[in-house]
Protein backbone atom coordinates (compact mmCIF):
# COMPACT_ATOMS: atom_id res chain seq x y z
CA UNK A 1 0.00 0.00 0.00
CA UNK A 2 1.21 3.34 -0.58
CA UNK A 3 1.49 6.37 1.51
CA UNK A 4 1.36 10.20 0.51
CA UNK A 5 3.79 12.50 0.82
CA UNK A 6 3.15 16.99 0.89
CA UNK A 7 5.98 18.47 -0.53
CA UNK A 8 5.85 22.38 0.11
CA UNK A 9 8.14 24.76 -0.56
CA UNK A 10 10.07 24.57 3.64
CA UNK A 11 11.19 21.38 2.04
CA UNK A 12 13.29 23.14 -0.98
CA UNK A 13 16.62 23.40 0.74
CA UNK A 14 16.75 19.84 2.10
CA UNK A 15 15.95 18.76 -1.56
CA UNK A 16 18.58 21.18 -2.62
CA UNK A 17 21.09 20.09 -0.02
CA UNK A 18 20.27 16.41 -0.93
CA UNK A 19 20.65 17.02 -4.64
CA UNK A 20 24.16 19.37 -4.15
CA UNK A 21 25.20 15.75 -2.14
CA UNK A 22 24.01 13.64 -5.23
CA UNK A 23 25.23 15.80 -7.91
CA UNK A 24 28.21 15.25 -6.58
CA UNK A 25 28.65 11.41 -5.90
CA UNK A 26 27.53 11.33 -10.03
CA UNK A 27 30.79 13.33 -10.66
CA UNK A 28 33.15 11.10 -8.82
CA UNK A 29 31.22 7.85 -10.67
CA UNK A 30 31.70 9.48 -13.65
CA UNK A 31 35.67 9.89 -12.72
CA UNK A 32 35.79 6.49 -11.77
CA UNK A 33 34.76 5.32 -14.82
CA UNK A 34 36.93 7.39 -17.04
CA UNK A 35 40.06 5.66 -14.76
CA UNK A 36 38.34 2.56 -15.18
CA UNK A 37 38.07 2.34 -18.78
CA UNK A 38 41.97 4.43 -18.94
CA UNK A 39 43.61 1.03 -17.08
CA UNK A 40 40.88 -1.38 -19.74
CA UNK A 41 42.97 0.32 -22.67
CA UNK A 42 46.22 0.00 -21.68
CA UNK A 43 46.11 -3.02 -19.82
CA UNK A 44 47.34 -6.19 -22.12
CA UNK A 45 45.31 -8.36 -23.88
CA UNK A 46 46.96 -11.29 -22.62
CA UNK A 47 45.53 -10.11 -18.65
CA UNK A 48 42.03 -11.92 -19.11
CA UNK A 49 41.35 -12.41 -15.09
CA UNK A 50 42.27 -8.55 -14.85
CA UNK A 51 40.32 -7.77 -17.60
CA UNK A 52 37.44 -10.14 -16.05
CA UNK A 53 37.52 -7.90 -13.21
CA UNK A 54 37.76 -4.16 -14.59
CA UNK A 55 34.48 -5.38 -16.31
CA UNK A 56 32.40 -5.95 -13.43
CA UNK A 57 34.00 -2.87 -11.90
CA UNK A 58 32.93 -1.14 -14.51
CA UNK A 59 29.20 -2.71 -14.86
CA UNK A 60 28.80 -2.04 -10.87
CA UNK A 61 29.62 1.66 -11.08
CA UNK A 62 27.61 1.93 -14.31
CA UNK A 63 24.63 1.04 -12.74
CA UNK A 64 24.93 3.48 -9.61
CA UNK A 65 25.58 6.10 -11.97
CA UNK A 66 22.36 5.01 -13.95
CA UNK A 67 20.55 4.76 -10.54
CA UNK A 68 21.90 7.76 -9.10
CA UNK A 69 20.72 10.05 -12.26
CA UNK A 70 17.31 8.77 -11.88
CA UNK A 71 17.17 9.74 -8.53
CA UNK A 72 18.29 12.97 -9.15
CA UNK A 73 16.05 13.60 -11.86
CA UNK A 74 12.91 12.55 -9.72
CA UNK A 75 13.81 14.40 -7.08
CA UNK A 76 14.49 17.56 -9.39
CA UNK A 77 10.59 17.32 -10.42
CA UNK A 78 9.77 16.91 -6.85
CA UNK A 79 12.01 20.17 -6.08
CA UNK A 80 9.89 21.66 -8.94
CA UNK A 81 6.80 20.48 -7.53
CA UNK A 82 7.53 22.35 -4.15
CA UNK A 83 8.46 25.31 -5.52
CA UNK A 84 5.74 28.37 -4.01
CA UNK A 85 3.36 28.92 -7.18
CA UNK A 86 0.40 30.49 -7.06
CA UNK A 87 -1.62 27.45 -7.20
CA UNK A 88 0.17 25.44 -5.57
CA UNK A 89 -0.05 26.99 -2.16
CA UNK A 90 -0.72 23.64 -0.36
CA UNK A 91 2.27 21.54 -2.32
CA UNK A 92 1.70 18.56 -4.42
CA UNK A 93 0.74 15.21 -3.25
CA UNK A 94 3.55 12.13 -4.48
CA UNK A 95 2.96 8.78 -4.01
CA UNK A 96 5.76 6.64 -2.11
CA UNK A 97 6.78 4.04 -4.67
Amino acid sequence: MASQVYLNNTHIPLLDSFLFSLNSHIEDLLVRLNKLYQIIEYLPANQTEEHTRLDLLVKQCSLEADWAIKTFRSYTVMKEAAAPMPDNKRGKKFWEL
